[in-house]
């Protein structure tokens, strides 16, 4: 969770650099007063759905055949949205600084990946385990290119590098996505391992916001 009575020296210019808005945005992210430390009640979120940053998979959001222009074989082999590359690494090598090593094992899905996983899913689990753990086909922030897993263990949360990310992720344009609290609105149960991509400034705000869930930062 970012501080709130200081500003915080890496998030100073903010805003100026493409990853830090929505992609292919023209308006203003926000109002946001980094010198006191503090959003203003009235800032206004850019929302780019066709392909931004701040784009919404969830049960109730079919991306199609979705396939990011954009993907690249990053850190650790992991395909994900070049938007994000500089921020991606800088997090690691963060995490390294501090003694954490983080590795993850899951970023970009097809959809028809996704659909392997859900099919395996319900046939090994039962259709109502399946919508509590995976999103359907279509559905998957995976497919975005803008999620990445570093685990899928209940415990991560517990673990050096789960309480690294949950700390400091936003300072690097990441959302904890799916928590025990967001439960009720976005369907999935908490996943400690599951870190959304939405830019900086969008995190700085997310996290200073004290909203519960991206559905929510959205207004839907």
């Amino acid at each position: 969770m970012p501080p709130v009575q200081k500003e915080d020296s890496s998030l100073r210019g903010v805003g100026q650099s493409a990853g830090d808005l929505s992609a292919g945005s023209t308006g203003e992210a926000g109002s946001i007063g980094l010198e006191a430390g503090a959003v203003s009640a009235s800032f206004v979120i850019t929302r780019d759905y066709a392909d931004g940053l701040l784009r919404l998979a969830n049960h109730d959001n079919y991306l199609e055949e979705y396939e990011p222009a954009d993907l690249i074989t990053g850190v650790q082999g992991l395909r994900y949205r070049a938007v994000m590359d500089e921020d991606v690494r800088a997090m690691w090598a963060a995490a390294a600084r501090d003694g954490i090593n983080l590795v993850a094992n899951s970023a970009y899905r097809s959809k028809e990946h996704q659909s392997r996983l859900w099919n395996n899913g319900v046939a090994t689990h039962g259709r109502a385990w399946a919508e509590q753990w995976l999103a359907r086909p279509g559905h998957s922030e995976h497919q975005l290119g803008l999620a990445i897993d570093f685990s899928i263990s209940a415990s991560f949360g517990r673990t050096a590098a789960g309480i690294w990310l949950r700390e400091n992720s936003w300072r690097y344009g990441f959302i904890l996505r799916y928590t025990e609290e967001n439960r009720a609105v976005t369907g999935i149960n908490a996943e400690p391992w599951h870190f959304r991509y939405v830019g900086r400034r969008n995190a700085w705000l997310y996290s200073s916001s004290g909203v519960g869930s991206l559905e929510e930062f959205l207004g839907v």
